[in-house]
């Protein structure tokens, strides 16, 4: 019995489903109805003193209510109207079991497809008619038949309402389900997006540090032993000077290949981290060798200051600061006399300034126009800053404050 039941259950709401075709409810119910009245389920009200007239008269609010039916689902309350009042019509000559079908599935379209005012003032409606029932037929007749009548009137018309809320929430439910889904696909698609944009930030990142990186190791060496042997080629042919332009080349290949190893090494992770570097980064106390460098490639170099004790960062950016700044003089001005001053510990200050240079046009590759920007990089990195430009009495100036001490760890 109990699966019968269910089956039942089931079919109607197959019948009853959005998902199925609502072209076929009006059919099936108005056959169904003319069923119920060829079997004799009509005049079910004679028994309180309705009367009696031809069953088949049932037939004709029943053909209304079908009809009603057909639209419900555009007009909801509209049908529902129709519905009622042809429900009252048949219960005037009696009534019929098929017209109550008709009422059934009219309150129950109303209350799933209507707005939820209509909903509202349905529930009212429902409400006020059950107790206004009850209430009539206690005061015809007797309490007891009062509280039956009300009874069978709120099994009848409230099971359609609960039914149309049961499936309302049902679907309610499943569309803030598909909705959760759909955010999460979406938010890990942003995920996905964001860790792309991350990881083309950081491959940014690393390209511009190794093009850092790549020019302090490179073009400064690159460019003295350039402006040397420029500068050898230049003068008279003289085997002692000849040859101390060599070293002074040799010496600065070296020092870039040293350097260019030990970065290659770096980058192919082929370094052990528990020994000692290839080649030890430069620091300031290697600034003399850097002057001697200069001096080497025409310049007149002034040193003052003294190289002060600073975390390793900013020691090596200070060097790598004086060192394009020297070779940028000897590139630019060649011959000038430059002021190189070290001061301070916390900022560290380091000022290099040239006389102004003939002019004359150099060679496109010895100046490719990314260093200073580099060095700009490098101390805005730590929290300082770096000016670069001419000043009002005709020199060169190269300005670097770096914040040392606790604000710059190595």
């Amino acid at each position: 019995m109990t699966g019968t039941v269910a089956a039942m259950r089931r079919a109607l709401e197959r019948w009853m489903s959005p998902d199925g075709d609502p072209r076929w409810t009006p059919l099936v119910l108005w056959l169904a109805g003319l069923g119920l009245i060829g079997v004799g389920l009509s005049n079910v009200w004679t028994s309180v003193g309705w009367v009696k007239i031809d069953p088949w008269w049932h037939a004709v609010p029943l053909t209304v209510g079908c009809l009603a039916i057909a639209v419900s689902r555009r007009h909801p309350m509209i049908a529902l109207s129709v519905g009622t009042v042809t429900m009252l019509a048949d219960f005037a000559i009696g009534g019929s079991l098929g017209v109550l079908l008709v009422i059934f599935d009219l309150l129950f379209t109303a209350f799933r497809y209507g707005r939820p005012r209509a909903r509202r003032v349905i529930s009212v409606l429902v409400a006020l008619t059950i107790f206004g029932v009850g209430i009539l037929f206690w005061s015809l007749m007797e309490l007891r038949t009062g509280i039956a009548i009300a009874l069978q009137l709120t099994l009848f018309f409230v099971v359609p309402l609960w039914w149309a809320r049961d499936l309302r929430m049902k679907e309610e439910l499943a569309r803030l389900a598909a909705e959760r889904v759909e955010l999460e696909r979406q938010r890990a698609d942003d995920l996905i997006r964001v860790g792309e944009l991350d990881r083309q930030r950081a491959v940014q990142a690393e390209r511009a540090a190794m093009a850092r990186d790549l020019h302090d190791v490179i073009a400064s060496h690159l460019s003295a032993t350039a402006l040397q042997a420029g500068a050898a080629l230049a003068r008279p042919a003289d085997a002692d000077g000849d040859r101390k332009a060599l070293e002074s080349v040799r010496e600065s290949s070296l020092a870039g290949l040293a350097e260019m190893r030990s970065m290659i090494m770096l980058l192919r992770n082929e370094l052990d981290p528990d020994s000692e570097p290839v080649a030890a980064p430069p620091r300031l106390d290697r600034v003399s060798e850097l002057v001697k460098q200069a001096q080497d490639n025409g310049l007149r170099i002034r040193f003052g200051g003294d190289a002060a004790t600073v975390p390793a960062a900013v020691d090596q950016t200070a060097y790598r600061i004086i060192a394009e700044a020297l070779v940028n003089a000897a590139k630019h001005a060649p011959g000038s006399t430059v002021e190189l001053t070290i001061d301070g510990a916390d900022p560290l200050v380091v000022r290099v300034e040239n006389t102004a240079g003939s002019g004359a046009a150099i060679h496109p590759a010895l100046s490719a126009g990314h260093g200073l920007d580099a060095l700009r990089d490098r101390t805005a990195a730590l929290g300082g800053r770096l000016s670069a430009g001419p000043t009002d009495h005709g020199t060169w100036l190269i300005e670097a404050i770096i914040p040392g001490g606790d604000r710059v760890r190595s």
